[in-house]
């Protein structure tokens, strides 16, 4: 039997209070002697023994009243197996999910039991929260921590490979608890996007998904896509084991919000929901001064077959007239005559953003815009994805800029695009002689993307789970954080190194967030399951060991049956109380 408030057990001997009493009565009698009384004695009446019967009985049970009331508060609990453990880890990750119910018991059952016991929730890191909770991040057992002098270290999952990495710790033996040898296959979405950075409602829109099968069975289902809440196509998918595929459809929407779900068919879902926001952009007519450059493939680019693009393209070989903020303008001309400087100057002034292509540390646009530009001969820049899924190109007499927010790198991290008070300076031209990044399918959206940004259209931002956001603002005040669920959260800007900005802090749940200011949109950030956890096949053998070492060991359960006796302990003492009331009750009766 263990004792979950061991302290009150030291009151114990207040149940030896009624004997105390009782005995200390006895000895407070004065005896007096009578010659004539001692005839009495040779008679051993009824009603004596009966007396002291009474007596012994009613001590018993004051005795044993006043014990269990201790013992019911000392909260003691039967406890057939007994597991000995020094911490413990919970695994909260997606893949968890079909194990939330034994996850909360579990968790009940440690601290009821092992109240003196630490307990961690782990996925890619510890998790700050006082009960488990399934989330979307992937499993990563380099999150457990042993420390040092520990024996023995619980650790509740299902064991599969997200985020999984080796971390042999030498010389510790792992208790290992296992939730269950039930299998869980999912198909993930890894990938959603838009192959044009922009929306207009009711023109077609391309979309693009990656599906992506982890199990070792054909898995089949239906992804749903949603623009907004309206339901826009449904894609009935069989995908053979260890398998992905990518598919390609065009849709029309009243809404630049797009969801994709997978339906399972006959498997259990995993990372099943991807979020895709497209802003959306109205018709506008651009003005590209070529000044000698060949615009060959921007206007390919801008003008792509097969879809209606919301710019007008105009190109032109100088500036003779005004620019209004219903244009936007593409500069390709490294030396700008003076009438074009006073146009383009005049539209910066004003309020206006520009998109510029610049091959000489000496171009025009370069003064006005406060920026500065060095030579280089060969390099290469990335464009696209992130990690492995970034493209590299290759450039030729480019120019590393210096003086703005850094949009493109090269591959010694140098800033090759640079943003400046909203205006867009590329150091290299599109063209065959200066990069070969106008081959490739990426570089329509890229090129889409920047010239959005001189519009002021900030592409979504995109995080996966928990992750923050640090949206830059210009103005101080209450901002409000619209979550996917539709409640709102004030926040306001901090300050740091003369910069305002708004931290969102983390984000949990995947969904649309956004931030506005008086009604006014500021910003959308796109929340998703990371894909890395996506794998959740369990671990072989070999690779359990290699994590926790080969003393690493599975028990059935953590506590079997266990009895709490708290209620019974109370219940038993109010039993004994009323049985003394009923005896002082019946003493005249039966007991003189």
């Amino acid at each position: 039997m263990s004792f979950l408030n061991p302290g009150m057990l030291f009151l114990l001997p207040i149940s030896l209070f009624p004997l105390l009493l009782h005995l200390l009565g006895r000895r407070l009698r004065r005896r007096l002697e009578f010659p004539w009384v001692k005839l009495l004695f040779a008679v051993e009446t009824e009603g004596r023994k009966r007396s002291r019967l009474y007596e012994i009985i009613l001590l018993i049970v004051r005795i044993l009243a006043i014990a269990c009331l201790i013992l019911a508060l000392s909260r003691p609990v039967l406890m057939p197996e007994k597991v000995n453990f020094d911490v413990a880890y919970l695994d909260v990750s997606m893949s968890m999910k079909p194990f939330e119910k034994e996850l909360g018991r579990l968790y009940d059952d440690i601290k009821n039991n092992f109240p003196d016991k630490e307990v961690f929730f782990f996925s890619d890191s510890k998790l700050d929260q006082s009960r488990p909770r399934t989330t979307h991040r992937g499993t990563d057992y380099g999150a457990i921590d042993p420390g040092e002098g520990l024996r023995e270290v619980l650790v509740y999952s299902d064991f599969q490979r997200g985020g999984y990495r080796n971390f042999p710790v030498p010389g510790k033996e792992y208790l290992l608890f296992r939730a269950s040898d039930r299998q869980v296959d999912n198909v993930a979405l890894l990938a959603f996007y838009s192959e044009e950075p922009y929306f207009q409602k009711e023109e077609p829109v391309k979309l693009s998904l990656r599906a992506q099968n982890f199990g070792k069975k054909t898995r089949r289902g239906r992804i749903r896509i949603l623009g907004g809440q309206d339901e826009l196509t449904e894609l009935h998918l069989e995908l053979p084991p260890d398998s992905g595929l990518l598919y390609g459809f065009t849709v029309k929407s009243g809404s630049g919000d797009f969801t994709a779900f997978w339906i399972p068919g006959d498997s259990i879902p995993g990372d099943d929901t991807l979020y895709l926001h497209v802003p959306e952009v109205g018709n506008r007519q651009v003005l590209l001064l070529r000044g000698g450059s060949d615009p060959t493939y921007v206007e390919a680019a801008l003008r792509p077959r097969g879809f209606r693009t919301p710019f007008e393209l105009k190109v032109i070989d100088r500036l003779d007239f005004p620019i209004g903020q219903d244009r936007s303008l593409i500069v390709m001309a490294d030396r700008l005559s003076a009438s074009d400087m006073r146009f383009v100057r005049k539209y910066l002034n004003d309020g206006g953003k520009i998109l510029a292509f610049v091959s000489t540390p000496e171009a025009s646009v370069l003064g006005l815009l406060g920026l500065e530009g060095t030579r280089r001969e060969k390099g290469k820049s990335f464009v696209g994805g992130e990690g492995k899924e970034k493209k590299a190109f290759s450039l030729a007499n480019y120019l590393v800029l210096r003086g703005g927010k850094t949009l493109l790198e090269d591959q010694s991290g140098d800033p090759v695009a640079v943003e400046k008070e909203g205006s867009v300076v590329v150091g290299f031209k599109p063209e065959p002689e200066m990069t070969d990044l106008i081959y490739s399918p990426l570089f329509p959206p890229w090129l889409h993307e920047l010239l959005l940004k001189t519009m002021g259209i900030r592409s979504p931002i995109r995080l996966r789970p928990g992750e923050s956001a640090r949206v830059p603002v210009t103005k101080g005040g209450e901002y409000e954080l619209l979550m996917p669920d539709g409640t709102g959260v004030r926040i306001v800007p901090e300050v740091e190194a003369g910069r305002a900005f708004l931290d969102t802090g983390p984000l949990e749940e995947p969904g649309f967030y956004r931030i506005s200011r008086d009604g006014k949109p500021l910003a959308v950030i796109v929340v998703n399951p990371d894909p890395s956890e996506s794998d959740v096949t369990p671990l072989k053998p070999r690779e359990l060991s290699a994590a926790f070492g080969k003393n690493h060991r599975f028990i059935g359960n953590l506590i079997k049956g266990a009895r709490y006796l708290s209620r019974t302990l109370l219940l038993a003492a109010l039993l004994l109380f009323l049985l003394e009331t009923a005896l002082l009750f019946l003493r005249k009766r039966f007991f003189t």
